[in-house]
């Protein structure tokens, strides 16, 4: 589809993410930057639609400033979400709900992992994965994608849903240097 059609939406910011979901006919979404998306990042204007809060952090200092958002894309049919340059999604969680033939490609997941105690290390507390597929979704395909640690799982199938494919991804740790996110975290509790 080339980006002169009324269709194709290029994404700079959390509005034109929430907007180009809103819209029923968006069949191509280039997420043309880096997106810091937890809910208190965001604009108030971006706090709507598609994006709402997901679950509060516990202890992580970024994750405490941010917030988590949840990205809803649901009930869409022949969608795809892609970065030429390989963006970053940070701080939000895609909910992906009784959607067929979308495909999400070459975007990295970042910053989505705290130390939970209270949990005593059954990660399904705060439901934080980069994605979740869900609710009967065909015709999945989560291509060329990074991703690193999270709390929960990683990319969460479930509830029915056939035929995804996740190919040539790569589904990394934390590096544990000086200045990683998780590294953030141990410094806080130590």
């Amino acid at each position: 589809m080339p980006e002169t059609d009324p269709n194709y939406r290029k994404v700079f910011t959390a509005d034109d993410l929430v907007n180009a979901l809103a819209n029923r006919s968006t069949k191509v979404i280039e997420i043309m930057n880096d997106l810091n998306l937890g809910f208190n990042e965001v604009p108030v204007s971006a706090r709507r639609g598609a994006l709402r809060t997901n679950s509060a952090p516990l202890l992580h200092p970024v994750l405490l400033t941010s917030g988590v958002s949840l990205i809803d894309i649901q009930d869409k049919d022949g969608l795809t979400i892609f970065s030429a340059n390989g963006a970053t999604i940070r701080h939000a969680t895609f909910n992906v709900k009784r959607a067929r033939n979308v495909i999400i490609r070459n975007l990295k997941f970042d910053e989505l992992w705290e130390w939970d105690e209270s949990s005593k290390g059954k990660y399904d507390k705060q439901g934080w994965d980069f994605m979740t597929v869900d609710m009967t979704s065909d015709f999945i395909w989560i291509d060329h994608c990074t991703f690193t640690k999270a709390y929960d799982g990683v990319v969460d199938i479930k509830g029915g849903t056939r035929n995804v494919t996740i190919s040539w991804s790569s589904f990394l740790g934390d590096d544990g240097g000086p200045n990683s996110f998780v590294r953030r975290q141990i410094d806080v509790l130590e």
